[in-house]
């Protein structure tokens, strides 16, 4: 009788543990793919000494990272300062100015930043233009 009480006991742990395993898996499996971060990154540009007599037409910037690369145009003729705001991928992530307003004088210093966007942060990149 011995060796039947034995035999069920050890059973009954390899039960216990098969079920523990099994429950341990499916939610390590299923965090793993869920577990894609955003932030967002918001471009922005300001012109100093804004003249509503001149057509600035459009900043042209763009967002890439590991995931995606996205083009933006900020229309420069509405207001000084005007801003797009995208949702992306945590990572590395670069912000590029690839044509700037007409009617303005830029540098071309700093035409690009790179940084690590974090989950749920919001980084803003601003570029700043004087109207001729």
């Amino acid at each position: 009788m011995n060796v039947k009480l034995i035999g069920r006991a050890a059973a009954a742990t390899a039960l216990a543990g098969g079920a523990v395993i099994a429950g341990v898996l499916p939610a390590t499996t299923a965090n793993a793919t869920t577990s894609t971060t955003y932030g967002w990154v918001k471009v922005c540009q300001y012109i100093h000494g804004y003249d509503h007599d001149y057509d600035y037409n459009y900043g042209k910037y763009s967002i890439k990272n590991d995931y995606g690369r996205w083009g933006i145009y900020i229309d420069g003729d509405k207001d000084d300062y005007l801003c797009y705001k995208k949702k992306v991928r945590t990572g590395w992530t670069k912000v590029t100015v690839h044509d700037y307003p007409d009617h303005v004088k830029y540098d071309g210093k700093n035409d690009s930043y790179k940084f690590d966007v974090k989950k749920d942060k919001t980084y803003t990149v601003t570029y700043h233009y004087t109207s001729k």
